[in-house]
């Protein structure tokens, strides 16, 4: 399953992360995988029995941190549960998502972005601490966290790094297909 990259901009609320699409480069991040691949678009009026039937269905899930991504409660063990990072939730991402995931059977892929894939690059100079040391910006407390990292940070992927962890993904899916014992009729 594929999920457009709007999905993680969370329609009708003001966005924490949003990954800005490269038009016309988004099918290199695209990996070939012999079975149909499905964009599923969830906004906020979607029924969650629908969410549920597309993910129970699908192989992988990815999308960024945030509060969508519960959803990953919908999909079967085995299945692949990619995350994208951004720099300053990488305890909550882990505590939130990557912990609660692997408990449930599903391959967990936590793909952390680099400073430069970050909107933050271009408001900070590259020596900046919300770019090096995101942990110690947070000491700063809550208020400073989530205004430097959750309200003001946009993603634009590499997509050419971000493919690596497809290509790994789709060869833990493919492996475990061929692990599954064939039916005996």
């Amino acid at each position: 399953m594929y999920v457009e990259p709007r999905w993680a901009s969370r329609p009708g609320r003001v966005a924490h992360h949003s990954v800005t699409p490269y038009p016309r480069r988004t099918r290199l991040a695209v990996v070939p995988c012999g079975r149909r691949r499905r964009r599923f678009r969830p906004d906020r009026t979607t029924e969650l029995c629908k969410i549920y039937r597309e993910l129970n269905a699908s192989d992988a899930m990815v999308g960024v941190h945030g509060a969508a991504m519960t959803h990953f409660l919908f999909m079967r063990p085995g299945k692949v549960f990619i995350q994208v990072v951004p720099l300053g939730t990488d305890w909550a991402a882990g505590a939130y998502y990557g912990e609660p995931v692997a408990r449930l059977g599903l391959r967990y892929v936590g793909y952390k972005i680099l400073p430069e894939e970050s909107s933050l690059s271009r408001e900070y100079p590259t020596g900046d601490p919300v770019l090096t040391d995101p942990a110690g910006v947070a000491q700063r407390g809550w208020d400073v966290t989530k205004k430097v990292y959750l309200d003001r940070q946009n993603i634009r992927l590499d997509l050419a790094r971000f493919r690596e962890e497809l290509v790994r993904a789709h060869q833990y899916l493919v492996a475990g297909r061929q692990r599954l014992p064939r039916a005996s009729y």
